[in-house]
């Protein structure tokens, strides 16, 4: 086979793996449901007597009442506009933070009462009304980016929320109440921010205490800051305006989402954003973070990463362990041994002729010659059905196999996946439709060895070579490309589901697991794409559901 016009990659071959019964069909790629990240929010005048308990719904457009929360435009003197980051005290004088970038040359001069000292928020009509003035700043002093602005606040409210998008669906904005403050020691986590230009944009945190140079805003001086960096997903980026906004992780609080609050904005960038800690402003400052609860965070609220063992598979339950998904761990027969080669199911397919079946990875597969497949039910490993198709490096660079169920035996595959929420806890979430990411999108990934993954698509038609055990290796063309971060897959998990969901309401199928490993710095996995597997099929359809089992 020749491949000089293409790049080559070698790789550890990952044997990875998944499984789901549902009702209608679908052939072709659907877009994602549109999601809005508005820049500004109204708040309606119910909020005076608002249940603290409860993030504020702000739809309601037409009632507005006047509030100041983390994420509010603001202007300084002479319309430098920034983004509001978190409420705060500074001994005994309430007010806000935000960057002190926006305080630039000419519209700070530090004197009491003075029109330059003037904050403002911008009103979506255009106005501009005072809101407070400049009362504390710091600018390269122990690397150190903010400006306290204290309020004068009459028919004004400050309350200690920070724009979100909490729902599973994604489509309703509420405020989601700040209960504390966070420090991260390591990098990885996932945590969103929002500006008032751009709105709500999330990513993972990829490096700690760096540092940065930025020009001084009063005299233009090159400066050097400590901060951390975050790797954004997805295509949109920051801009000057949403400086100052907060940052923060989302936590699903018994069914509330509460925010621990991170820092602010204090760079922009391309794909990435650079933040003040909030603890080092805290600690220089004598400041103190305004809370719903009052109740500052002091020790660290440790965050788990979601890996498999630290999480509650649900889907394993006694009376769920005979669902066959896309995510449960198979295991493919290898008929010369009689060994069972670990994997995961893929998503849930339909033959023209009505059989149904599973996809998984081609190299799960060790010889053709229709092996039998396993898996566990009720704690006893069972004959699921067999394989009946496999590519694995075709002339078309092809890498699945199709599983062919008994399902007069145990019944239809669930047209569900496994994604974990915000608690790390691993739910079902229906397969409605597939769908074709672009390059720089976010999916996630599940293997039933390693757990739920995520990441940013690098890649798209990517040619990779695998090695297998034995000193064999085939080549995969066509392959998108992840990168996962701190976070890789491993043995077993071959085969399992990629997709996008929109909270638990839905996912739609993206492919499947192929392989990946360690390239440079980065964790990679690579996966075969839903279309391109259904085209070289033939006639086949995914299978898809509305819901899922509890």
């Amino acid at each position: 086979m020749k491949l000089s016009s293409e790049k080559i990659i070698s790789l550890l071959i990952l044997s990875l793996l998944g499984s789901g019964s549902g009702g209608k069909t679908v052939s072709g790629a659907q877009n994602p449901p549109v999601i809005s990240y508005p820049t500004r929010i109204n708040l309606g005048n119910t909020f005076k007597s608002f249940d603290q308990s409860q993030p504020i719904n702000k739809r309601d457009i037409d009632k507005s009442d006047n509030a100041i929360f983390a994420g509010y435009s603001i202007s300084f003197e002479k319309q430098k506009n920034c983004t509001a980051a978190f409420l705060a005290n500074k001994q005994g004088v309430d007010g806000f933070i935000t960057s002190a970038q926006c305080c630039v040359r000419n519209n700070c001069n530090f004197f009491p009462n003075q029109s330059a000292d003037n904050v403002y928020g911008n009103e979506d009509d255009g106005n501009v009304n005072p809101i407070g003035t400049v009362y504390d700043i710091m600018f390269g002093n122990n690397g150190l980016d903010y400006v306290f602005v204290t309020s004068k606040l009459i028919d004004w409210d400050n309350i200690p929320y920070t724009t979100g998008l909490p729902s599973d669906d994604g489509t309703i904005v509420e405020l989601n109440p700040i209960t504390s403050y966070l420090t991260l020691n390591e990098t990885g986590h996932e945590v969103c921010a929002y500006g008032a230009k751009i709105g709500y944009l999330c990513g993972f945190l990829e490096a700690i205490n760096v540092e940065i140079t930025v020009p001084n805003p009063w005299n233009g001086s090159l400066t050097n800051l400590s901060v951390n960096e975050v790797y954004l997903i997805g295509e949109k980026e920051f801009e000057n305006e949403d400086i100052g906004g907060p940052v923060y992780i989302q936590i699903d609080n018994n069914g509330t989402t509460i925010a621990q609050a991170l820092g602010h904005i204090t760079q922009t960038g391309r794909r990435n954003f650079y933040y003040t800690p909030i603890e080092k402003v805290l600690s220089a400052g004598n400041i103190e973070l305004t809370t719903l609860q009052k109740d500052n965070a002091t020790n660290i609220t440790e965050r788990k990463n979601l890996e498999w063992n630290d999480t509650v598979n649900i889907m394993d339950s006694n009376e769920q362990s005979n669902y066959i998904y896309a995510g449960k761990r198979i295991y493919v027969e290898n008929t010369a041994t009689g060994a069972g080669f670990p994997c995961t199911a893929g998503f849930p397919v339909i033959k023209p002729n009505g059989i149904k079946g599973i996809l998984t990875a081609g190299h799960c597969v060790e010889r053709n010659n229709d092996p039998n497949v396993y898996t566990t039910i009720n704690n006893t490993l069972e004959i699921i059905g067999d394989v009946e198709i496999v590519a694995k490096g075709d002339r078309d660079g092809n890498e699945y196999a199709f599983i062919e169920l008994y399902t007069w035996i145990y019944g239809d595959p669930t047209a569900c996946t496994v994604k974990a929420d915000r608690n790390g806890i691993l739910r079902f979430v229906p397969i409605n439709s597939i769908y074709i990411p672009k390059l720089g999108e976010r999916v996630c990934s599940f293997g039933s060895f390693n757990g739920y993954i995520c990441g940013k698509i690098i890649e798209v038609n990517a040619t990779a070579e695998f090695n297998l055990e034995g000193g064999k290796s085939f080549v995969a063309k066509g392959l998108h490309k992840i990168d996962t971060w701190n976070k890789t897959g491993g043995g077993g998990d071959s085969g399992g589901p990629v997709y996008i969901s929109q909270g638990l309401v839905r996912a739609q199928a993206v492919g499947h697991i192929v392989g990946g490993g360690k390239q440079g710095r980065r964790n990679v996995l690579y996966y075969m794409p839903i279309k391109k597997t259904l085209d070289a099929l033939g006639g086949y359809n995914i299978i898809t559901a509305e819901s899922c089992p509890d």
